[in-house]
């Protein structure tokens, strides 16, 4: 699950000037903030006991069991982790814009 999903050619294409920017920094806490904001929307539909296995599988699993199993649990995965995105490029539009 440590994909980047936001990457510098998105912020570009999206129209944002990254000059002057530590693009790796800027990355690295846009991606940290998305997977914390994608794992709290995740465990908020999970219950109790998916929750204990989502855990286990963190741990143990491979990043593709992970991934299927979440597919399976949370069939709109793609969906949270794009709303997600968009939440998170409106704050930028945002900040830049101040």
């Amino acid at each position: 699950m440590n994909h980047f999903y936001i990457t510098q050619s998105t912020l570009e294409a999206l129209g944002f000037d990254l000059t002057g920017e530590d693009v790796e920094a800027l990355l690295d806490h846009l991606n940290e903030t998305l997977q914390e904001r994608v794992g709290i929307e995740i465990a908020e539909s999970l219950d109790e006991d998916q929750l204990k296995t989502l855990a286990d599988m963190q741990e143990n699993a491979s990043e593709q069991e992970l991934g299927e199993w979440l597919e399976k649990h949370i069939p709109n995965m793609h969906e949270i982790v794009q709303n997600e995105i968009d939440i998170l490029i409106g704050e930028i539009a945002e900040t830049e814009e101040e």
